[in-house]
C-alpha cells in the first residue's frame, strides 16, 4: 500500500515494538565513562532547503527511551530498473565554487575520548619495503558540488559501484564508466528518487555482498526538525545494471521528549543481515542520543519483499562501524573507541529473532587524537579525531583503524583482535597494533582495512606533509610480516593542486570476490576543479623479487637521463638482486646502456637517451634477478619532445617593454566573447599581468564590472623546451601563444588557475591574453615555468610589444 506524497509513492511503514529486558548491558562492564559526542559530519555545499509550504510526508517515530528497547518496523519495496532512467553519463566534475553552508540541524560537539590507563603493549612501523603491487588505476567520481565526497566503493565479479556526496557510478573493472547518477533527487530520475528521496541523501555507503551475490547501497536522509531516513538499494544479482530494490525507512528516533536523526553511518553484513550504525543527533532540539543500531533481515531484501528491520540504541557510545564479515561468525560485530587506551567491541546476539546489543572494551596501545595534516602550500586538511573508521572481520580476525597523533605526527593506526567465540564464550583479545609511518615529516591518516583468504592485509591512506600535497596510497602485509608492521607506502595517485581544510571523511577498501586476492581501495584527491577521487587495485606481493615501473621526467631529443631503475624495486624476501638484462633500444628507437656501479650503494643504472624525430611517451623493459635467479621486469616510461615540431618564435624588429591592454564594456558576461566584434573603449600599455582580486577598477581600464580586457605583446622564452602557462583569475580568461589556445580558465567563477603546455624554441613568441570580468573582485595573474625558469608570475622583463616606427618615407 502506498500514498502519493508530492507526486511520489510514499511506501506506508508499519513498526511495532518489543522491549528486552537488560539487552543493552554489556558482557563486560567498562570503568571509564562514555566517549563525548563527536561533531556530526555532514556535506556542505550552498543549497535552498525545501520551501516551508512543501507537502512532506508524515513519519512514525521509533521509540528508543527505555533501555534495552528493540523496535521492529517493515517497509515495502520500490521497484525500479536502471537501464530505463536517463544517467548522466559524464566524468566531468562540478567544480564551481559555491557559498558553503550548513542545512542540517544544529548538531555541534567535540569529541574527547576518556583516557585510558597507560600499558606497554607494543606498536609496530613500517617496514623498509613495499608489500603493494598496483594492477589497475583509474579515476572515479569528480567534484560534486558537496564537500567532502565521503568516498566507498563495492567491488563485484565484473563491475566497481562506488559512491561519493551524492552521486553513484559503476565502472567495469578497466575504468570503462557504465552509469552514473545523483543519489537525491536531481536526477532524471535520481538514484533514490523514486522511493521518495529529496535533495540530501549524504554520506552515502556500499559494499558487495559477496555471500548473496548483491550490490547494496544506502545513504541517509534529514529534513528540517521533523524528518529523517534511512534509504537504501540491494541490486537484484552480481550485474548493477538493472534491477534494484530500494527502501526508504522512518529513521527518527524518540528519547523522551527529544527526537534525533542519524549521522555518520557504519554499513555492513554477515551471511543473515545488513547492517547500519549511525551517530544520534537532537532533530526537535539540541542534543545527542548515543548510537543507533538497525539491523536489516537479508532474506526478504534479496527478492524485493517488504524489509523487516529492527533498531535500537546504545547511548554510551559513538562513531561505531560495522564489520564486512567472511566465515561463520559467532555473532556480528561492531567496533568504536572506548577510551585513549581501548577499543570497544559490540556485537548482537540473535540479531534475526531477538536481537540484543552487547559490549567489551579491549586494551590496546595509547593514543592521543589526532591534529591538522600538514599540506604543501599552507594549512592542513582535517582529519576528525581518534574515531573508528572501517572494521572487516574473517574466520576469528578483526581489523580496524583510525587517526591518532605520536610525537608531533599524525598516523593510521590499525589494530588486530582475535574475537574468539565472544559473545557466547570467552573475550576477544589483542593481537597487534601498528601505526604506518611513512618517514621523515609525513602524516598518514583516513585508513581502511581488509584481508585476503590467505592471511595477507591491505590497507589505504591518505598522506602528506608540509612539502607535499595529499596523495593516495596502498600497503600490505605478509602474515609471516613481523607483528604489527606494514610494507613502506606504494603510492597510487598524488594530488595535482594545492588544497587544505574538509578531507575525507573517509578512504574505502575491498577485496575481489573473484579471486579473494587483490584488493581494490578509493581515495580522495585534489585537483584544479576541486576534489577528485581515485580507484586502485593492488596485490600484496608474495617473497621474490619485485621491479617496479617507471617513468622519468620529460627529455627533448638527443638529451639523455641516467635512470636507477632499481631504487624503488625491491625483494620479498630481502635477498640481493641486480639487472639481469635490458633493451639496447626502445620502442621508438631511443637507446640504453647499463652504467656500472654508479647509483647509491654501488649499484648500476641505466643511461637513456632521447631518440629524434619522435614526440610521446617511449618505453624500454629491464629484468632483474636474484641470487636463486627469481626474475621481475618492469618498464621505464619516458616522455620524449621532438625539438623540431616546437613553435618558432616571431622575433619581431622593435619592440617595447609591456603589452598592448585594450578595454571594452560588456554586458553582464558569463563567458569570454569574440573581441572581434567589439570596440574598444580605452588602451593602453602594462608592465606585466599581476593583478590580484580588487573589489576596486581592474588594471588601467577605470571599471570594476562589466568589463573585458584582451592584452597583446611578445614573451621571451630563454631556452628552446616545453613550457607551461598558467592564468589566475576572477572572472574567466584565457591564454593564447600564437593561434594556439594554451590555457583556457573561462567562465564565471573566483580566483582560480588553470595551466597549459606548449614548446617553444628560444626567441620571441606572440601572446594574446583575453579576459572578462561580470561583477564583484577582478583579478588576472600570469605565469610562466620552463626553459630553467621555475614556476613565477612572468616578469615585466619578458613581456614586450611592437611599437610604432615613425612613417619616415610617408608610404602608410
Amino acid at each position: 500500500m502506498t500514498t502519493p506524497i508530492c507526486g511520489r509513492a510514499l511506501p506506508v511503514i508499519f513498526i511495532w515494538v518489543a522491549l528486552v529486558s537488560g539487552c543493552s548491558e554489556p558482557s563486560v562492564k567498562p570503568s571509564l565513562p562514555a566517549p563525548v559526542p563527536p561533531q556530526a559530519l555532514r556535506p556542505d555545499r550552498g543549497v535552498i532547503p525545501p520551501a516551508s509550504d512543501q507537502a512532506r510526508p508524515s513519519q512514525t517515530a521509533i521509540d528508543l527511551t527505555q533501555p534495552g528497547a528493540v523496535v521492529w518496523g517493515s517497509t515495502p519495496a520500490e521497484i525500479i530498473d536502471t537501464t530505463t532512467h536517463a544517467p548522466l553519463i559524464d566524468e566531468a566534475s562540478d567544480s564551481s565554487p559555491r557559498r558553503v553552508r550548513e542545512i542540517l540541524p544544529a548538531h555541534e560537539f567535540d569529541e574527547v575520548l576518556p583516557v585510558g590507563e597507560t600499558n606497554s603493549l607494543p606498536v609496530g612501523r613500517t617496514l623498509d619495503r613495499p608489500r603493494a603491487t598496483p594492477t589497475a588505476t583509474f579515476p572515479g567520481i569528480g567534484q560534486t558540488g558537496w564537500v567532502p565526497p565521503d568516498p566507498t566503493l563495492a567491488v563485484g565479479p565484473n563491475h566497481i559501484l562506488t559512491t561519493v556526496n551524492m552521486r553513484i557510478a559503476w565502472y567495469t573493472k578497466s575504468g570503462t564508466l557504465e552509469y552514473a547518477n545523483e543519489l537525491n533527487d536531481g536526477g532524471n530520475p535520481g538514484f533514490f528518487e523514486t522511493v521518495g528521496a529529496g535533495g540530501f541523501t549524504f554520506d552515502p555507503k556500499c559494499f558487495y555482498d559477496h555471500l548473496a551475490q548483491r550490490f547494496v547501497v544506502v545513504a541517509p536522509e534529514v529534513y528540517g526538525e521533523t524528518e529523517a531516513w534511512i534509504t537504501f538499494a540491494v541490486s537484484d544479482d552480481a550485474n548493477p545494471n538493472g534491477t534494484w530494490y530500494k527502501y526508504r525507512t522512518d529513521a527518527v528516533i524518540t528519547v523522551g521528549g527529544t527526537t534525533f536523526w542519524w549521522d555518520y553511518p557504519g554499513f555492513g553484513y554477515d551471511e543473515d543481515a545488513y547492517y547500519v550504525t549511525s551517530n544520534l543527533f537532537g532533530l526537535n532540539q539540541g542534543g545527542w542520543g548515543g548510537v543507533g543500531f538497525r539491523v536489516f533481515q537479508k532474506a526478504p531484501l534479496l527478492t524485493g519483499a517488504p524489509t523487516v528491520y529492527a533498531t535500537m540504541r546504545d547511548g554510551g557510545s559513538a562513531s561505531v562501524q560495522v564489520a564486512q564479515h567472511f566465515g561463520d561468525n559467532p555473532a556480528p560485530y561492531f567496533v568504536s573507541m572506548a577510551s585513549s587506551s581501548a577499543v570497544r567491541i559490540h556485537a548482537i546476539r540473535n540479531p534475526i529473532t531477538s536481537p540484543s546489543l552487547v559490549s567489551t572494551d579491549v586494551t590496546v596501545p595509547p593514543h592521543s587524537g589526532p591534529g591538522g595534516a600538514p599540506v604543501q602550500g599552507g594549512g592542513a586538511v582535517s582529519l576528525i579525531d581518534a574515531r573508528i573508521m572501517n572494521a572487516h572481520w574473517r574466520g576469528g580476525n578483526l581489523y580496524a583503524g583510525h587517526n591518532i597523533s605520536s610525537g608531533g605526527r599524525n598516523f593510521a593506526r590499525w589494530y588486530h583482535i582475535d574475537t574468539g567465540n565472544w559473545p557466547n564464550s570467552g573475550s576477544p583479545t589483542f593481537l597487534e597494533a601498528g601505526n604506518v609511518d611513512a618517514g621523515a615529516d609525513v602524516h598518514t591518516f583516513f585508513p581502511a582495512i581488509y584481508s585476503t583468504q590467505f592471511g595477507e592485509v591491505g590497507m589505504v591512506v591518505g598522506a602528506s606533509s608540509a612539502s607535499t600535497r595529499v596523495s593516495v596510497n596502498v600497503t600490505g602485509r605478509l602474515p609471516a610480516d613481523p607483528p604489527g608492521t606494514m610494507g613502506a607506502l606504494t603510492q597510487v595517485k598524488l594530488s595535482t593542486a594545492d588544497t587544505n581544510g574538509r578531507w575525507g571523511d573517509y578512504y574505502d577498501i575491498a577485496v575481489d570476490p573473484v579471486d579473494d586476492e587483490t584488493f581494490w581501495v578509493i581515495g580522495e584527491y585534489s585537483t584544479n576543479g576541486g576534489w577528485a577521487t581515485w580507484i586502485s587495485s593492488f596485490r600484496i606481493t608474495p617473497p621474490g623479487p619485485v621491479a617496479v615501473n617507471d617513468q622519468t621526467t620529460t627529455l627533448l631529443s638527443e638529451e639523455q637521463i641516467v635512470v636507477d631503475v632499481m631504487a624503488n624495486d625491491y625483494h620479498g624476501a630481502g635477498l640481493a638482486f641486480d639487472i639481469s638484462s635490458f633493451d639496447a633500444v626502445s620502442a621508438h628507437g631511443g637507446t640504453i646502456h647499463r652504467s656500472n656501479n654508479t647509483g647509491p650503494g654501488g649499484r648500476d643504472e641505466l643511461v637513456y637517451t632521447a631518440p629524434i624525430g619522435f614526440s610521446g611517451d617511449d618505453t624500454f623493459s629491464y629484468t632483474i634477478s636474484d641470487i636463486v635467479t627469481q626474475t621481475s621486469t618492469a618498464t621505464v616510461t619516458v616522455p620524449v619532445l621532438d625539438t623540431s615540431s616546437f613553435r618558432d618564435p616571431e622575433n619581431p624588429i622593435g619592440t617595447a617593454a609591456g603589452l598592448n591592454a585594450a578595454y571594452y564594456v560588456l554586458s553582464v558576461p558569463v563567458a569570454l566573447p569574440d573581441f572581434s566584434f567589439y570596440t574598444p573603449y580605452a588602451t593602453d600599455v602594462v608592465p606585466e599581468l599581476n593583478y590580484g582580486a580588487t573589489n576596486g577598477d581592474f588594471a588601467t581600464s577605470g571599471r570594476a564590472s562589466n568589463l573585458g580586457a584582451v592584452f597583446e605583446g611578445y614573451v621571451a622564452v630563454p631556452a628552446t623546451d616545453l613550457y607551461t602557462f598558467y592564468t589566475e583569475s576572477d572572472d574567466g580568461s584565457a591564454l593564447y601563444i600564437g593561434d594556439t589556445l594554451v590555457v583556457d580558465n573561462d567562465g564565471l567563477h573566483g580566483m582560480q588557475e588553470a595551466a597549459g603546455q606548449i614548446g617553444l624554441k628560444a626567441g620571441l613568441h606572440a601572446v594574446r591574453v583575453e579576459f572578462f570580468e561580470s561583477g564583484g573582485a577582478a583579478g588576472l595573474i600570469a605565469r610562466i615555468a620552463g626553459g630553467g625558469l621555475p614556476k613565477q608570475v612572468i616578469p615585466g622583463s619578458l613581456w614586450s610589444h611592437a611599437s610604432c616606427l615613425s612613417d619616415v618615407d610617408h608610404d602608410g
